[in-house]
């Protein structure tokens, strides 16, 4: 399927525009242009090629390792900027924070741009926000929402828990020993890696400081894409987008008075949620790349159809009753519909026996039909809907909406949809159910958990956004939700009506 997502997004807000936003009105215009829900504002975009009046970008850790330099930061001595805010001027990254900060009685929510920064190419990344933030505006209480699409690839990094210093460049100041790299007073360097990081494509990067004394340390990746500063002892995820030109270089660095113990350094692709759940991803198993994830063309994702799939881990916010009652909920996403059996789109199921943990699953059955499966784990019964007819082959959005209605009738509250449209369905309910309950296990994207306990009955298609409402929708808000998939998919001249 991949000549249907081979046509770029449309450009949101050219450069010129760009150019002339600063500070925090600038940035409260352009989330309000492009009618930003708060949830997503916690996402937000820097490009340091792009400047602004507003804002010093004097760059840090732009210098090729290659040059045998090492970054610095710049100390506290800093002159103070015309903001009023020391070293802000020197890292574009801090001072964001600030714009954040300045800008969020407008927004509406409490916003912490020190834990969610993306950072790097602005147009791709802007019409990611753009489509995003349309399907945000249709959801009543977001759970989950990924439009963005990442090539999915192990642990990048070479001695990330530094047991040997192998694969990493030391500056001065730096020493690997004892399982740990140990910065010391004195000089502001950076130890390095070289780790081949695709340009627009999101990696999760996480770390742990330990033994901290003082100073700061922060994370970042070549061209002068900077992390937040740490100057505390703990384990820190930060996300970062490299920018076009990048050498996918990653730099830990220390400042002058940076004293302290950094381990367990890991960057992996991200699957990136946009709800402001924060429920991002881990990739699993082995995923088939594609041309089209490295040109920041669409936002699907490619598994190999046997042992890939996206775990998004246990949280209430995938849990829908209570053991006494049913509470709504939406799922939906763009999949591609492949010949290949049983295969389950999305579940919150582990069906190991003997100690089964199931609450619902979306799934195709063998013959392409689609299923919403409801379980009360505790009485051991299921409820169901199923399309009457299977689906055809080829790309399809769809939607599964409950109304909570629970008990013995449970299935007669689910309504399914497919590509903008309610479709012929049968119920299977069950006089024992009561209602779904709360339970520690896993949601997974592309499988499920089986009997046996192993992971199978793998998506074999590819699959794009992927949200959870909790809310019954209504057609409406099915319809719009596919009229905003035409718009974005159909731009290359493929009929998806």
């Amino acid at each position: 399927m991949d000549d249907i997502f081979n046509k770029p997004l449309c450009e949101l807000i050219d450069r010129r525009t760009f150019l002339k936003m600063g500070g925090a009105a600038g940035l409260s215009a352009m989330l309000a242009a492009l009618a930003i829900k708060p949830s997503l504002a916690e996402t937000i975009i820097t490009d340091n090629s792009i400047k602004s009046d507003a804002i010093d970008y004097t760059p840090i850790g732009a210098v090729s390792p290659s040059t045998g330099a090492f970054t610095t930061l710049k100390a506290d001595t800093d002159p103070v900027d015309e903001h009023g805010v020391g070293d802000r001027g020197f890292n574009d990254t801090r001072y964001l924070s600030d714009i954040v900060e300045d800008t969020t009685p407008q927004l509406g929510g409490n916003l912490d741009a020190q834990s969610n920064i993306i950072q790097g190419d602005v147009e791709n990344n802007l019409n990611a926000m753009e489509f995003g933030s349309q399907v945000l505006g249709l959801m009543t209480d977001p759970r989950l929402l990924n439009v963005m699409c990442e090539s999915p690839l192990s642990d990048m990094v070479t001695n990330g828990t530094f047991a040997s210093d192998t694969g990493w460049t030391i500056g001065t100041g730096w020493t690997i020993a004892a399982g740990v790299a140990h910065h010391a007073t004195g000089t502001g360097s950076t130890i390095y890696q070289q780790l081949g990081m695709i340009p627009g494509i999101a990696y999760r990067v996480q770390y742990t400081i330990s033994n901290y004394v003082a100073g700061a340390f922060y994370i970042s990746v070549d061209l002068g894409v900077n992390g937040p500063f740490r100057n505390a002892n703990g384990t820190y995820t930060e996300t970062t987008i490299p920018k076009t030109g990048a050498n996918g270089v990653i730099f830990l660095t220390g400042n002058s008075t940076f004293v302290g113990d950094i381990d367990n350094v890991s960057v992996t692709p991200a699957y990136i949620d946009i709800s402001g759940k924060l429920h991002d991803g881990q990739y699993m198993g082995t995923w088939t790349a594609s041309d089209r994830l490295k040109q920041g063309k669409c936002w699907v994702l490619d598994p190999n159809g046997t042992d890939a799939y996206i775990n998004l881990g246990d949280s209430d916010d995938f849990s829908f009753g209570d053991g006494s009652n049913d509470s709504p909920f939406t799922v939906f996403g763009l999949i591609e519909v492949v010949n290949g059996g049983v295969q389950r789109v999305i579940s919150k199921w582990d069906d190991t026996t003997g100690s089964i943990l199931a609450e619902w699953v979306v799934q195709f059955n063998a013959d392409e039909t689609l299923v919403l499966v409801l379980k009360d784990n505790s009485a051991t019964v299921l409820c169901k809907r199923t399309t009457n007819t299977a689906l055809s082959f080829g790309l399809h959005t769809y939607v599964i909406t409950y109304s909570g209605l629970g008990g013995a009738t449970a299935a007669n509250g689910i309504t399914i949809y497919i590509d903008g449209a309610e479709v012929a369905s049968t119920t299977v309910n069950n006089a024992s159910y009561v209602a779904m309950e709360n339970l520690v296990v896993p949601v997974l994207i592309g499988t499920y958990e089986n009997a046996s306990g192993i992971i199978s009955d793998f998506f074999l298609g590819d699959f794009g956004l992927t949200g959870i409402d909790a809310v019954e929708w209504s057609a409406a808000d099915v319809w719009q939700l596919w009229q905003m998939v035409l718009a974005k998919y159909s731009e290359n001249g493929v009929d998806l009506s």
